[in-house]
């Protein structure tokens, strides 16, 4: 990745914050939500992955587009106030249900699990562009 698309990636990331800060205001509880979403823009794995929202649902991709994220494996995240934990999916094949990974956890363990995702969404990107 060269440094125009370090920075357009990092412009992404700072979208997604504030989209998530305005809401806030709102009265809806997206704390977790919010700081998560911090961590993920922070750490070593943001440079690579593409993020937008679906309602309050975080998804990230290696795909530079919404569009094209479509067509490649994809992570969803959602805090679910009520519950107070987090939704995390994994699509292989987005869309295609028998291809989806689905568990809840709570913000404690939703790092751990993230990580994990982000590490085969990249080697599952790469095999698929071969």
């Amino acid at each position: 990745m060269n440094v125009e698309e370090s920075k357009q990636t990092d412009h992404i990331w700072k979208e997604i914050i504030t989209f998530y800060e305005t809401y806030r205001d709102d009265n809806w509880d997206l704390e977790p939500q919010i700081k998560i979403v911090k961590r993920i823009a922070e750490s070593e794995y943001a440079s690579e992955l593409y993020p937008h929202t679906s309602h309050e649902a975080l998804c990230v991709s290696s795909a530079k587009d919404e569009e094209s994220s479509l067509e490649v494996p994809m992570i969803c995240l959602n805090y679910l106030s009520n519950q107070q934990t987090f939704e995390v999916e994994y699509w292989s094949r987005p869309f295609k249900t028998h291809d989806l990974f689905r568990k809840k956890c709570n913000p404690s363990e939703v790092w751990g699990l993230l990580e994990s995702l982000f590490i085969r969404l990249k080697l599952e990107s790469i095999t698929k562009a071969k």
